[in-house]
């Protein structure tokens, strides 16, 4: 494709997309909530415009559903309910596709009192929006059931769903529970969840919403952990739920997250009504726990609001069965008093308007990190608690599942302007994920309160060649480096949080850089920033005596003077390679092929292998082989250990860095730069480090084997040149991210490739993908050419090539008028 016509196409796309924005086809799912005594039934539905689907005709007390209103350029419906004797309740939503033009009608009859929380919210104080949030949950209760707040608008905060208090208050609430009223401990912590989850999942795609709502629905709703009663209430929403549950999570069930991930594209529609169906479970969870807590909330919850979280959490210390802190007991103990001082240091910092500088984060890190790491601390033994209440093995399983597996929610430690100062919001990404890395080595609270707690060494700041302005920290043992990072990297990275972990489970030698931690800070008059903490790719025991940043390209690769980090040309220049047994090369070859595959699927490019080198002294004993104790690898016939992370994958590949290819490949370097398509960039950076990171470029065997490709030849295939001019042809094998090419024939539509053999290292993982031989004409002008073109293909299955080992083939090219393709291929088992 030529590289004006991709400009231009570039250009269409964006303005397709901003279309898409304002006339697209618009959706939107209200929860509807039976808080009252008596049946809500559906008695009439009118749409104007659009679509309106109700899948219930009737929601009894404590009952929840949902409905759906879409269209391809707005609609305009009105649902009305009977809600006992003559009552009605009518819900009405219309916009035009344009948001300005979007309006919500929800009404009840005299008896009734009906309020709506607008988005993802756990609450129901939020003011009167509109439909550009997507989704909604509208509550009917009776007048008596619904007291004010004062304003206009009528809250429900400790009625409902305890929305407005944060993770620390509903920690304390669960903790109050645990030590007078037991039997109700499932509805606190259900509770205290259900709002976590609901603040993490506007960044989760729908598998990863239905991987989480699964695990909460599993863990609190079909195990007894709210009770008898529980069950029998919501026995009518879980078989709703199941009867949607997609075929290929019914077949297992309980599903690995890996079976989320492989549920169809084409079938997200139904995917939709499970997740719909199961929100449906957990908004009347929701009301049945607060229904039972009502009581007790109406007693304790004003005074756990008006008081200082940290205070109050270090005044209860009686609640807590100390003996499930374990060893980190003495940490603990000596951190709620270092976290009052701390609390008040960060109190004053917004009082005084903080300024937007890093004199700021050091101690705002810490504080972060002390609310975490004792909220962790406290409610691990919480839920040690409720599994010695739950009956049953199946409860049990659900409950250590959830707490193994808890996706990316969102922990609330926002402290409310007063007295003190001004108000500090802090917001806590999938730290019990973190936590769960590696089996608890990475980040678990105690490794997280020794390096960055109460008698942590101070933070020391990092010097930095990055253009991005931000913020690179130290912990004092080198154990962590904190570094700010713009909105949409922490918003990506939260993304990313349940395939992540999915990611290094199934591959714990994983190349991919540890996260210990993702935060949002706000402080009033001040900051607002993400951060991120990461653990260090380098063991901190050891000197690490050369550094390199290796992304792939030798394209202004290279470290300017003054800098202590070499890049691509600095390596290769140095003649340096990763000298490793043969096994172990492939073994990390192919792992690290599986970790751009993953950060590809993502959207990302820009990440770099960042490798560290220690040489031993002289005196020292030698090394060993293979993996090293403590992290890195022992050199094959050097005194050396090696270190080796992928780092920075969190620059996602949108229109400002397409727009950037487009400069970069009218230069004359569409395939070196650094800013390319991210499945291009995970293929370079792929053969970039077979062939220029690790010794022995000439090993062409993967974990499974070695694919060869020989006798290719093309016959009549098409000319996607001008008529005075004929097709320049070449062959392009690929299996996951490992390709090869043959060279290209001019000016033939009958090309034979006769002497040439292209050779592919087969691993494990490439078993299940298949193999795709390409066809493609290349364009003359390097400088001009945006991409080449598509003369055809034939896919395989490698499984297919795996057990017959050659197969002789000659097939009609796909996507193309004509052509065929001839080509020998030879699969050759790894040792044989």
């Amino acid at each position: 494709m030529h590289v004006f016509e991709k400009a231009g196409k570039l250009a269409s796309g964006w303005i397709s997309e901003k279309k898409e924005q304002v006339f697209g086809k618009a959706s939107f799912v209200v929860q509807l909530c039976n808080g009252t005594f008596s049946e809500l039934k559906v008695t009439d539905k009118q749409v104007a415009s659009g679509d309106c689907s109700v899948p219930f005709g009737s929601l009894r007390p404590g009952e929840a559903g949902a409905l759906r209103f879409a269209g391809d350029s707005g609609f305009e419906a009105k649902v009305v309910f009977s809600a006992g004797g003559s009552e009605h309740v009518t819900l009405r939503f219309a916009t035009s596709g344009i948001v300005s033009g979007a309006k919500s009608e929800v009404t009840a009859g005299a008896g009734h009192s009906v309020v709506i929380a607008w988005g993802d919210t756990a609450g129901f104080d939020r003011p009167t929006g509109d439909l550009s949030c997507g989704k909604a949950t509208v509550l009917v209760t009776t007048k008596e059931e619904l007291p004010s707040s004062g304003g206009s608008a009528p809250t429900l905060g400790k009625h409902f769903s305890l929305g407005d208090l944060s993770s620390w208050q509903l920690a304390w609430l669960a903790e109050s529970i645990l030590s007078s009223s037991p039997a109700l401990l499932g509805c606190a912590v259900f509770i205290g969840e259900y709002a976590a989850l609901l603040g993490a999942l506007p960044q989760f795609g729908r598998r990863d919403e239905a991987f989480a709502v699964d695990l909460l629905i599993d863990a609190f709703v079909s195990s007894d952990a709210l009770g008898e009663a529980g069950s029998k209430v919501l026995a009518p929403n879980l078989e709703r739920w199941r009867s949607h549950r997609p075929p290929l999570l019914a077949a297992q069930w309980p599903s690995e997250y890996a079976a989320y991930s492989q549920l169809p594209e084409d079938n997200l529609a139904q995917l939709q009504q499970y997740v719909d169906a199961g929100h449906s479970v957990l908004k009347a969870a929701s009301l049945f726990a607060a229904r039972a807590l009502k009581e007790f909330v109406a007693k304790r919850a004003d005074a756990a609001s008006g008081t200082t979280e940290v205070a109050h959490m270090a005044s209860t210390d009686s609640v807590v069965d100390t003996e499930n802190l374990a060893d980190n007991s003495a940490i603990f103990t000596q951190h709620l008093q270092w976290q009052e001082q701390e609390a008040a240091s960060v109190e004053k910092q917004a009082a005084a308007g903080a300024k937007k500088d890093d004199t700021d984060i050091p101690s705002l890190v810490k504080y972060c990190i002390a609310q975490t790491a004792s909220y962790m601390l406290r409610s691990g033994a919480v839920f040690a608690g409720l599994k010695g209440l739950m009956v049953g093995p199946e409860g049990h399983e659900a409950l250590q599942r959830y707490c193994d597996w808890l996706p990316g929610v969102r922990r609330d430690f926002s402290r409310h302007a007063g007295a003190g100062g001004g108000a500090v919001r802090i917001n806590a990404y999938g730290a019990e994920l973190f936590a769960n890395l590696d089996g608890g080595q990475v980040a678990s609270p105690g490794r997280l309160l020794k390096s960055l707690g109460p008698d942590s060494l101070d933070l020391k700041s990092m010097s930095t060649n990055s253009k991005s302005g931000e913020f690179f920290f130290f912990s004092g043992d080198r154990r962590f480096l904190i570094k700010t990072v713009s909105d949409a990297e922490g918003l990506l990275l939260h993304k990313m949080l349940p395939a992540y972990q999915n990611h290094l489970r199934q591959l714990p030698r994983s190349f991919i850089v540890r996260y210990a931690g993702l935060y949002h800070v706000q402080v009033e008059g001040g900051i607002s920033k993400f951060f991120t903490i990461m653990a260090s790719v380098f063991d901190a025991c050891l000197k690490v005596h050369e550094t390199y940043d290796v992304k792939g390209s030798l394209f202004h690769r290279k470290a300017k003077a003054g800098e202590s980090i070499g890049k691509d040309s600095d390596w290769f220049e140095s003649g340096r390679r990763l000298k490793l047994t043969r096994p172990m090369r492939r073994e990390l070859l192919a792992i690290h092929e599986q970790d751009c595959q993953f950060l590809a699927s993502f959207n990302v490019m820009d990440y770099s292998v960042l490798i560290g080198v220690h040489k031993l002294p002289d005196d020292a004993p030698a090394g060993g082989s293979g993996f090293r104790r403590g992290g890195g690898l022992w050199a094959e016939g050097a005194r050396e250990v090696y270190f080796a992370g992928v780092i920075d994958f969190l620059i996602g590949y949108g229109l400002y860095k397409e727009a950037e290819h487009v400069v970069r490949a009218a230069q004359g370097h569409a395939g070196d730069a650094s800013c390319v398509h991210p499945e291009d960039y995970s293929r370079r950076q792929v053969a970039f480090v077979r062939d220029k990171v690790f010794d022995a470029p000439d090993d062409t065997v993967g974990t499974l084997g070695t694919l060869r490709v020989s006798g290719m030849q093309g016959i009549n295939l098409i000319n996607a040149d001008s008529v005075l001019d004929a097709s320049d042809p070449y062959v392009k094998v690929s299996l996951g991210l490992q390709c090869a090419r043959t060279t290209t024939i001019k000016n033939n539509l009958n090309p034979v490739w006769k002497d040439e053999e292209l050779v592919i290292p087969v691993n494990e993982h490439h078993r299940s993908m298949n193999l795709t031989l390409a066809l493609w004409d290349e364009e003359g002008s390097a400088a001009l050419r945006g991409s080449d073109d598509f003369l055809g293909h034939v896919v395989l299955p490698m499984s297919r090539l795996v057990n017959a080992q050659k197969v002789e083939l000659k097939e009609a090219l796909k996507g193309v008028a004509h052509g065929e393709v001839v080509a020998t291929l030879a699969f050759t088992p790894a040792g044989a």
